[in-house]
This record gives C-alpha cells, structure tokens and sequence, in this order.
C-alpha cells in the first residue's frame, strides 16, 4: 500500500490523494484504488473520505458471494455478523 504523494498547498495539512495499491505474487499490479483530496479539502476530510471507502469496500463484499468466496479461499474469514457487538445483559 503506498501513501500520498506531493506536497500540501500552504495552511492545507492534507496531502494530494490516498491510495491503495495491490500487486500480486510476480510483483504485477493487480490494482489501485485512489481517493483525491479535492482543493481546499482538510486532513479530516481525506479521513472521512477514506472512510467511506472502507465502507463501500466492505458493503461490495457483503454483497458479493464470489468475492466473499475468494477472500475465503485466500484465507480471511469473512463475518457477516459483527464479532464484537455487545452481549446483552440478561434480566434475572
């Protein structure tokens, strides 16, 4: 995964873009994925932008039965229900 690249504008703390590059076992690129920071946007900005990539990422693959498929081929354990929510408290 690289980072973004350049420099800010002056008085703007977020950088160019964010970006998320995949290559595969031959060092061959898969793909990427780039979020750009628009003029005049703020650090918090490309954090909500990258964000909602993560959850656009992660709603295709609840979506998508042959990804989740891959991804379990692959080795990741994809959890539809949410490992960590709360146990709830019985009423003795």
């Amino acid at each position: 995964m690289s980072h973004s690249e350049g420099t800010s504008e002056p008085g703007i703390a977020a950088q160019n873009f964010f970006q998320l590059s995949i290559y595969g076992e031959r060092k061959e690129h898969v793909i990427s994925l780039r979020l750009q920071r628009e003029r005049g946007m703020t650090i918090g900005d490309m954090a909500q932008l990258q964000n909602y990539f993560w959850v656009s990422l992660g709603e295709a693959i609840r979506k998508n039965e042959e990804l989740r498929r891959h991804l379990a081929h692959a080795g990741f354990e994809v959890l539809l229900d949410d490992p960590n929510a709360p146990v709830p408290v019985s009423a003795n």
